[in-house]
């Protein structure tokens, strides 16, 4: 009969419930515990591996490779955790994006972050920019795919998605390849009118979202296509993921009073009441009338 102490049973406990990511981890730091005086990591090495490459695939996809800094990949990874973290609808329906695509969407969100932004270099001699090129009638018609000035192809409905920020703007072309039409700062939402409706939405205007403007986009609550104008009482604050996928998810936007309002799927609220974002503006609730 083997005997056994208090400590091998409790580690014949942990190993019931240790994951292999656990153990791996648990594997690391018992090698590094036996080799603290090992050699250390060459900085000069780190810098000469560094490397990112970006392969366009057949579909119009593209897969990064490469090897990071130490600094770069903390940099990178401050960054998704800060982006990346689910966003469950107000119901409490859990995110249904994978970690994986919450990691694509946080990285594109601080992508578009840097954009808006107007900080980065010069490209060219323009500000850096993101080019659509579209004929009139993808424009009227919201369909097909345009081309961007690296030769990708998006769909139409996420191009026109982004018009309400600075430094996206569409080209117009006509059937012989003539401009017909270009972004103008009446399509980009100014400094002023994203200020007004930072103090009018607080930050995102989607009901339980907790963005705040720093992270949020400007949205057209009409289409642009349609109304032709760019104005605070028909535009709202949208956090990346919320203007990337309300109308997939069902929701609806329409402005009562001035106000942004939400209305959502019928299979959310039988009586599709639309409603206002009161996550942020509790203080206003709370205030005494």
């Amino acid at each position: 009969m083997t005997r056994t102490n208090g400590s091998s049973s409790r580690w014949s406990k942990q190993r019931t419930s240790t994951t292999p990511a656990q153990l791996a981890d648990v594997a690391r730091l018992l090698a590094y515990r036996l080799d603290q005086d090992g050699k250390p990591p060459s900085e000069d090495e780190r810098h000469r591996r560094r490397d990112l490459r970006i392969r366009r695939r057949d579909n119009g996809a593209t897969q990064l490779t490469g090897e990071l800094t130490a600094l770069c990949a903390e940099a990178l990874q401050s960054v998704l955790d800060s982006l990346g973290k689910p966003k469950p609808a107000e119901d409490g329906t859990a995110d249904p994006r994978t970690g994986g695509q919450r990691m694509h969407d946080a990285l594109q969100d601080a992508l578009l972050l840097a954009l808006r932004s107007e900080k980065l270099p010069d490209c060219g001699g323009v500000a850096t920019t993101i080019l659509f090129l579209m004929t009139p009638e993808q424009f009227q018609s919201g369909a097909g795919l345009v081309a961007t000035g690296h030769g990708r192809h998006v769909a139409v409905p996420e191009a026109l998605s982004l018009l309400g920020d600075s430094r996206v703007m569409p080209v117009v072309l006509g059937k012989t390849g003539e401009i017909t039409a270009y972004g103008t700062t009446h399509r980009i939402f100014s400094e002023n009118q994203r200020l007004a409706m930072i103090a009018r939405d607080h930050g995102s205007s989607f009901p339980g979202c907790t963005e705040p403007p720093s992270r949020c986009q400007a949205h057209h609550v009409t289409d642009y296509s349609i109304t032709r104008r760019t104005r605070v009482d028909d535009g709202t604050l949208l956090c990346g993921v919320h203007h990337r996928e309300h109308p997939q998810r069902g929701w609806t936007c329409q402005m009562i009073n001035g106000i942004p309002h939400w209305t959502p799927p019928r299979w959310i609220d039988p009586s599709q009441t639309p409603r206002r974002n009161q996550a942020m503006h509790l203080q206003e609730i709370m205030l005494p009338v």
